[in-house]
């Protein structure tokens, strides 16, 4: 039976192949409930733009409250976050939060982003073994480290070539990470800035924990949220 969840908006990312991965938590009249990931019923459950976008053609934006139509929920692995969105009806968006709203929703500061010891060559504590990610029942977290720095480089991607990747590297609960950057506006802000690194002292992270994929899955920075992207009408 088709439903609707009210959700603030905390993070709109790149999701291969075309699509955008967005998520946030359920508003109610008690607060802040439940994380909530739309999906798609496709298998790579990226959205298209047709899907997430409002009557007027407009995108979801972080900060956003929004009514998303829903057909139901659809766990995956660790994603237990997940539902099958309604593709015959558009999201409304019925508000903005302020950037207050959104710091309720973060993770108690001894609260660790998953397992950590694994990672890539660029990355620091970046990714989870299949078999941990199985232990886990989330696979979406909003934290406020101390620092949060942004860097764009040059990494391997396919045999012979680079890709330039923006890496966002902060310490959480005691431990330090280095993980890439999936929100399309703070790839942007980060590449414009001289010498491609950029500082912040007062961001948000969600960190999500991708599907799996060759024996694990990866914490990607989804959204890099500051006060004033929740200004921005």
């Amino acid at each position: 039976m088709a439903y609707i969840k009210r959700m603030l908006c905390l993070a709109s990312s790149r999701r291969p192949p075309a699509g955008r991965c967005i998520a946030g938590v359920e508003v109610d009249d008690d607060g802040l409930g439940a994380w909530v990931r739309p999906v798609s019923p496709r298998g790579s459950r990226e959205v298209s733009e047709e899907e997430r976008a409002y009557r007027d053609g407009s995108e979801p934006r972080v900060f956003d409250l929004i009514d998303v139509p829903l057909l139901s929920r659809a766990p995956a692995g660790h994603q237990t976050e997940n539902h099958v969105l309604d593709p015959s009806r558009y999201w409304v968006r019925v508000g903005r939060a302020p950037w207050e709203r959104a710091l309720a929703a973060v993770a108690p500061a001894d609260a660790p982003l998953w397992a950590s010891g694994a990672s890539t060559a660029a990355g620091l504590n970046d990714r989870v073994p299949d078999e941990a990610a199985a232990c886990e029942g989330r696979s979406l977290m909003l934290v406020r480290p101390a620092q949060l720095t942004l860097e764009a480089a040059d990494e391997p991607a396919s045999p012979g070539t680079v890709r330039r990747r923006v890496r966002a590297g902060f310490e959480w609960a005691e431990t330090a990470y280095r993980i890439i950057v999936t929100d399309p506006v703070a790839e942007e802000r980060c590449l414009a800035e001289p010498g491609g690194i950029l500082r912040l002292r007062n961001a948000l992270v969600c960190v999500s924990l991708s599907q799996g994929y060759k024996g694990f899955a990866y914490k990607l920075a989804a959204s890099v949220l500051t006060p004033g992207r929740a200004g921005a009408s």
